[in-house]
């Protein structure tokens, strides 16, 4: 896939659309189980302004509530952001921050993908950057945003990790119902704790949505 050009991609990203069910049928898969949450659940803490005691509470707060994202002696990962936010930072400046991540001990990179590229259509820049990091993170898992509020329905179409307003255990369940595999959230603690005193229940019966 290295090799495509930028007409090779859209005829590949039209046959893949071409494949899809319209509307997009949403809320089409399990409820997760109550037990199951904060192992989803990749808690946070993005402000460019967090202290050392701030990320000390974090670090503290995942090894108490078993978060998804591996503190040293405990279950937990570590996840660090790449080209975070805007996703137009160059390539080289991505590799060497995942560089730097995987030395200083993330076993997880999320990564923001240059929308404005995928907007102009520039399939193998787009590519070519994210292979770029994947290359550079080794055997890490390596997450790609997109910044759906940037794009146009046609321009998504992935398995994702939804990241973004997800404050209740109802909006966990919608987005593991509309088949995110990892949640991005800062309000970790309290969606766990809703699940632990029974405030909520996650398989409240939701009605069906379309994307």
């Amino acid at each position: 896939m290295s090799s495509l050009n930028n007409e090779e991609w859209d005829l590949l990203i039209s046959g893949k659309k071409a494949t899809l069910q319209y509307p997009i049928p949403l809320l089409c898969y399990p409820a997760p189980e109550v037990v199951s949450i904060a192992q989803i659940i990749d808690h946070t803490q993005l402000s460019l302004s967090a202290t050392g005691s701030q990320i000390d509470v974090l670090c503290a707060e995942a090894k108490e509530y078993g978060f998804a994202t591996y503190l040293q002696g405990t279950q937990v990962g570590v996840t660090c952001v790449i080209g975070f936010h805007e996703g137009t930072y160059s390539t080289d400046q991505k590799v060497s921050e995942a560089k730097r991540a995987m030395q200083n001990g993330a076993s997880e990179l999320d990564m923001v993908m240059n929308y404005p590229w995928l907007s102009e259509k520039r399939y193998t820049d787009v590519f070519q950057d994210i292979r770029a990091v994947r290359l550079a993170a080794k055997d890490a898992i390596l997450k790609v945003i997109l910044e759906t509020s940037q794009l146009t329905a046609d321009e998504i179409i992935a398995g994702v990790k939804a990241s973004g307003g997800i404050r209740t255990i109802e909006d966990c369940v919608k987005m593991v119902r509309a088949g995110a595999e990892r949640l991005g959230a800062s309000a970790g603690v309290k969606i766990v704790n809703e699940t632990r005193l029974g405030n909520r229940q996650v398989d409240e019966p939701m009605e069906p949505t379309n994307y």
